[in-house]
């Protein structure tokens, strides 16, 4: 376990249903490290798991939060917070391009995958 998980207590998430991306105690943690993570010269992204209710908290709390999130993320999309926050189209468009990406992917490795089955036929006629 890293200092950061034991020092904000991250791995409880892993045990505790009650911490969720909304949760507070998670977006107290952001809060709080987004001081150290600024002191050291460095910007901060959040996101991985972003829902409308994520952008929504994190307008309600964009002034205590000073700018120190610089982006926030969906996992295949990343925009500044102030375009985030401003257009809610953003989230929902990004998330789209989330979900045709992982439909198109897994599209590939099922044709991938029929490929190499066809080619598995092909090499047992071999022997």
């Amino acid at each position: 376990m890293s200092k950061v998980s034991r020092a904000y207590g991250l791995s409880r998430s892993y045990f505790d249903s009650a911490i969720q991306p909304d949760s507070p105690f998670i977006l107290d943690v952001i809060e709080r490290l987004s001081y150290k993570i600024q002191s050291a010269g460095l910007g901060l992204t959040v996101g991985g798991s972003l829902t409308s209710e994520n952008v929504r908290i994190f307008a309600e709390r964009q002034e205590r939060l000073g700018g120190r999130v610089s982006s926030l993320e969906t996992r295949k999309a990343v925009f500044s917070t102030d375009r985030m926050l401003e257009d809610k189209s953003v989230l929902k468009e990004s998330l789209r391009f989330e979900e045709l990406y992982l439909r198109f992917k897994l599209e590939y490795e099922a044709w991938l995958s029929r490929a190499d089955q066809e080619r598995l036929t092909k090499l047992k006629t071999r022997f």
